[in-house]
């Protein structure tokens, strides 16, 4: 009968060891926040301007021929 009694305390903490370990295991994952998602950043291609400049100054210059060209042709 004793070894019918350790069995089953046994058999017991066992059962209740396993079910306290579960619902640790189940309590500690609902605990948990969820990793927060990285929100990509776009960060746009930078500009060359030195070619935009150049184009500005070619058109400067060719307005101040064309207006320099009309003025002496009066």
């Amino acid at each position: 009968m004793k070894k019918t009694a350790i069995k089953l305390t046994l058999s017991a903490a066992a059962a209740a060891t396993a079910a306290l370990l579960l619902a640790g295991c189940r309590e500690e994952n609902h605990r948990q926040p969820s990793a927060p998602k990285v929100a990509e950043i776009q960060i746009p291609a930078p500009i060359d301007t030195v070619a935009m400049d150049e184009e500005h100054r070619f058109r400067i210059r060719l307005i101040k021929s064309t207006r320099s060209n009309t003025h002496t042709e009066k």
